[in-house]
């Protein structure tokens, strides 16, 4: 019996405990306070991570290559260049550790069933919550990075320039080149519509109104192009006068070269053979050059004359009809181009203009229809949060590790005089067979033991 009255029961623990039930407290929401906002901001920064889940579509995506041919690799999103990319992009990731970024981020693919025959693919980038600020730091990094893709798409289709055959156009000396290139400009607007007519990932629709605005004037500007280079033929328009005449006047010196060379066949076979009749017909080698010669600057100076006389300068060249002669005499001066060359020219710039038109309309087309299919998309919350421990069960947690610890600290307090007391009254009591009243007894270290058996404050009672 004596053993059961000395012992610690569980009331002894209470009594102890409420006694000092203020420093049990103090000390409870100290550590409360102090675990809270340690699991918060310092197990929770370490531990919690974002995640975004996000498509990547653009046309060919399925294919594996962007529409320029290069090949998507989706580890590019989280590469080192895309990070510093995001980075440089807005002052609000100036604070950000890039080598802690870089090292922190992943990016997973994910295959995702939809139908028995039909898997979608998605992406997942996650990264440490402790590698930014605040959570909104984080989404609008996010968002930067996971665009690169996106950018990539449109910032080709914005380059594409559509017109380069009008700009060689533009550059042309002569009404050949620019018939030229007028034709091949026509080609590719046509081409590039009936290719963007068989993608499977444009707005068809768009493309199919565009194209029907358009194709009546392409079949009439292909008519015209053909119906100038049949006139331009015909009449051999020169652009460039100063070439013209530059061609003139090399007519002095095929013409010497011509006369000497006729001087040299009439010694040797007269006129009754003819240089026409024997080039190619196994002469001798220097007999078969000569002919060839004299061929070759009758020709030339056929052509001379031609220009002359088509581009308005008839009046230069003077032709002998029996004995096929032609003379001519080099224009003086500058040369002026003619009405008529010129109003050829305009028909040619105005066609030139027509496809301006066509083509700045297809170019805006492009852009907007690879615009429109480049894109981001989400299910759900873009940016979600994993790790960590939630605010509510992070301050559950302190408070009751806060409640433990100071009932610790006052048993350890305040127990030891408790039990000194309670085993001095035990003594004192047992002739009797029962425990004396203890609110009489003296207590050490400022405690008493009233008549419940409750250590208390000495100077709390006094008061």
């Amino acid at each position: 019996m004596e053993e059961e009255q000395a012992g610690v029961t569980l009331g002894d623990i209470f009594r102890v405990i409420a006694s000092q039930k203020w420093l049990a407290l103090i000390i409870a929401a100290v550590i409360a306070i102090a675990g809270s906002l340690g699991l918060l901001f310092g197990y929770n920064a370490a531990k919690t991570q974002y995640t975004t889940t996000f498509n990547v579509n653009f046309a060919g995506s399925d294919s594996g290559k962007y529409p320029d041919n290069v090949a998507f690799d989706y580890r590019d999103i989280v590469s080192r260049d895309s990070v510093e990319d995001a980075l440089s992009s807005s002052d609000e990731f100036k604070d950000i550790d890039e080598n802690k970024l870089v090292r922190s981020l992943s990016i997973t693919k994910i295959y995702e069933e939809v139908t028995n025959t039909l898997v979608e693919t998605k992406y997942q980038v996650s990264v440490k919550a402790s590698c930014f600020n605040s959570e909104d730091q984080a989404s609008a990094f996010l968002s930067q990075i996971i665009e690169k893709p996106i950018r990539h798409v449109r910032d080709w289709a914005k380059s594409l320039s559509h017109d380069a055959d009008l700009k060689n156009y533009d550059s042309a000396k002569n009404f050949d080149d620019k018939i030229k290139y007028l034709n091949l400009q026509a080609e590719y607007l046509d081409e590039s519509y009936n290719s963007l007519l068989t993608s499977q990932d444009l707005n068809i629709g768009k493309i199919t109104d565009s194209y029907r605005s358009v194709s009546g004037k392409l079949d009439e500007i292909q008519n015209e192009i053909t119906f100038a280079s049949s006139e331009l033929i015909d009449n051999r328009y020169v652009i460039d006068m100063a070439s013209l005449k530059n061609y003139a006047e090399s007519y002095p010196t095929i013409k010497e070269n011509l006369d000497n060379n006729k001087k040299i066949w009439n010694m040797m076979f007269g006129e009754k053979i003819t240089p026409d009749s024997i080039v190619g017909d196994g002469f001798i080698s220097s007999v078969y050059e000569l002919a060839r010669q004299i061929t070759s600057d009758e020709n030339e100076i056929k052509t001379i004359a031609e220009y002359l006389e088509k581009n308005g300068f008839g009046d230069c060249v003077s032709r002998d009809h029996d004995s096929n002669i032609i003379n001519i005499t080099v224009p003086e001066g500058e040369l002026t181009q003619k009405e008529g060359i010129a109003n050829f020219g305009k028909r040619l710039d105005a066609v030139r203009n027509e496809l301006q038109s066509i083509s700045d309309e297809y170019g805006d087309m492009f852009v907007e229809l690879h615009n429109e299919a480049a894109k981001i998309t989400h299910e759900g919350a873009f940016l979600q949060t994993d790790g960590g421990m939630s605010a509510v069960v992070a301050i559950i947690l302190s408070v009751v590790v806060g409640i433990i610890v100071g009932c610790i600290v006052a048993l350890i307090k305040a127990m030891p005089a408790y039990l000194k007391k309670k085993r001095g009254l035990t003594t004192d009591g047992a002739a009797d067979g029962e425990l004396p009243a203890p609110e009489t007894a003296p207590a050490t270290d400022g405690y008493s033991i009233n008549s419940d058996g409750v250590s208390t404050d000495e100077d709390a009672n006094t008061d």
